[in-house]
């Protein structure tokens, strides 16, 4: 798989080329602050990211509540929390952070009566 070229490095090729031919000082300049503005972007959004990972997930301690030693999948957990806004992929995702728990293959019955399989989860 290729490695993906981001525009940082897009704006550095460029100013490269520039300076090899020519070197147009106001290209230079231009690239320079293009390049600049990417940083700056990049480290606020760093900055946001650490922010909100330091914030407490309320969702985390109830999904860690609702699971017992009995299985239970995680559409299971969204009809027993009810909480406003927990999906099942919210409920998949935070259960992945967990400790102690274990991923299980279970036999239910769907609606139309056949027997599927279904992942569910339980303390290890």
């Amino acid at each position: 798989m290729e490695k993906r070229v981001t525009a940082r490095e897009n704006f550095e090729a460029i100013k490269n080329f520039v300076i090899e031919n020519g070197n147009n000082e106001d290209w230079v300049a231009f690239l320079d602050a293009q390049i600049t503005k990417l940083d700056n972007k990049s480290a606020k959004a760093k900055e946001k990211r650490a922010e909100k990972a330091a914030e407490p997930d309320p969702f985390l301690d109830a999904i860690a509540g609702a699971i017992g030693d009995e299985p239970i999948t995680a559409d299971e957990i969204v009809a027993k929390l009810n909480l406003e806004d927990l999906t099942r992929n919210k409920v998949t995702s935070r259960i992945a952070k967990l400790e102690g728990i274990e991923k299980v293959e279970i036999k239910v019955e769907n609606a139309e009566g056949k027997t599927v399989k279904r992942v569910a989860y339980k303390r290890a």
